[in-house]
């Protein structure tokens, strides 16, 4: 084999591998930008990072440890805050909890529309006396759209009694569009289940909600 033969072989084995990098990178970059392509997570750090970007657009939850602990923030805020519109698919069993008096008073914070499916289940198990002790906080005029069969447990393990403990959602504005779904509210410390779409969704100030079935 000639030189330059063995020059152009070469050439060619670095413009496949270039161009497979290139298509890897994109299908990667691509992840998140529909329903076909979801973004996938199976833990905490993943699906904050997914929830909260602002390419990202459709997510899927898997199932996750149940003995993880959510990072605590340094001061009182939502573990996750949404900013852009997201179709959220959960299809595992996913439990997130945050640390004992800790300083997350919400599960996610919703600045931008957020629509839930799925037949899979998502727990929160809030261990803050702070805030809503919500699973979901809409504190924009946005709107919540659940649907499918999701179930959705919100357990509240703070050591301080208080009145809204145990909530699935609270809106203060914005709307809610409830279309499936089951829905349970537990506080640990007095043992009582709040059972029901009704017991587990709070409307504060200007916000309306839609509850079928």
């Amino acid at each position: 084999m000639s030189k330059k033969i063995k020059i152009l072989s070469i050439l060619l084995s670095m413009l496949m591998l270039i161009s497979s990098f290139s298509a890897y990178t994109q299908v990667f970059a691509a992840s998140g930008d529909s329903e076909s392509n979801p973004y996938v997570c199976e833990n905490f750090a993943k699906f904050k990072a997914a929830m909260e970007s602002s390419t990202i657009k459709y997510v899927k939850l898997l199932t996750t440890s149940e003995t993880e602990t959510i990072p605590d923030p340094s001061e009182e805020r939502a573990a996750i805050i949404v900013t852009s519109p997201k179709v959220l698919t959960v299809e595992g069993k996913a439990v997130f909890t945050s640390p004992q008096k800790g300083n997350v008073n919400a599960l996610i914070e919703m600045r931008a529309d957020v629509t839930v499916k799925g037949g899979g289940s998502l727990q929160f198990n809030n261990g803050s006396n702070k805030g809503t002790a919500s699973m979901f906080y809409l504190s924009s005029d946005v709107l919540l759209t659940i649907e499918g069969n999701v179930n959705f447990n919100s357990v509240c393990t703070t050591l301080k009694k208080s009145w809204n403990v145990g909530r699935v959602i609270y809106a203060y504005t914005g709307r809610v569009y409830v279309k499936g779904g089951t829905f349970n509210g537990t506080e640990q410390l007095y043992n009582s289940d709040i059972i029901g779409k009704v017991g587990v969704i709070h409307l504060g100030g200007t916000a309306k909600a839609i509850i079928q079935g």
